[in-house]
């Protein structure tokens, strides 16, 4: 599977209860300013990312946060940018920035709604309106990627691979939703 094939450090990342939101470039801004890092929201966590510099294009995990428990605030703006949000919970916090404010609005929301659905679940509510995302497994298996999922299986070794989701969100600082990706599959 792609996204499993270019995360380097998190092991278990297909999950059944697991499900893909959204994946982008956001800026993550630390005591030395801001750095471009790859985020990948899911339900239940936010995973930020780096990329190694090895000839292809893969990424580290750096950290995670968990949704659940999780606070979105709007931000001012940091060292000059705009478009910035922090994401606190009991272990971390961290400011970051979206390249445009429509980026802004797509990661705002769907952050809000993962957290949403995270309290509602504690809660033991469950909310048949909220926005249904395929798990990483439903989502390949149902796509002419299936393939490759076998192939991550059968621990072949990793091509590079330029036409990516995660390529495009890298290389055009932007963020793609599992809305978008299962529109370009059909």
């Amino acid at each position: 599977m792609e996204l499993q094939r270019s995360l380097i450090g998190f092991p278990n990342l297909l999950d059944k209860s697991r499900d893909f939101v959204r994946e982008g470039c956001l800026l993550k801004f630390s005591r030395n300013g801001s750095h471009q890092h790859m985020f990948f929201l899911f339900s239940d966590i936010l995973l930020y990312t780096t990329r190694v510099h090895n000839g292809q294009l893969r990424f580290k995990v750096q950290g995670q946060l968990s949704t659940s428990g999780l606070k979105v605030e709007k931000t001012e703006p940091k060292f000059g940018v705009s478009y910035c949000l922090a994401l606190c919970n009991a272990e971390k916090h961290l400011v970051i920035a979206a390249s445009s404010e429509r980026e802004y609005t797509k990661w705002l929301g769907d952050l809000q709604k993962i957290v949403e659905n995270a309290k509602n679940h504690q809660n033991g509510i469950h909310n048949s309106s909220s926005q249904s995302y395929k798990t990483l497994e439903e989502k390949y298996e149902s796509s002419d990627d299936a393939d490759d999922y076998s192939i991550q299986k059968s621990e072949k070794p990793i091509t590079h691979h330029v036409n990516t989701s995660i390529h495009v969100c890298w290389h055009r600082n932007i963020s793609i939703s599992s809305q978008d990706l299962q529109l370009s599959i059909k």
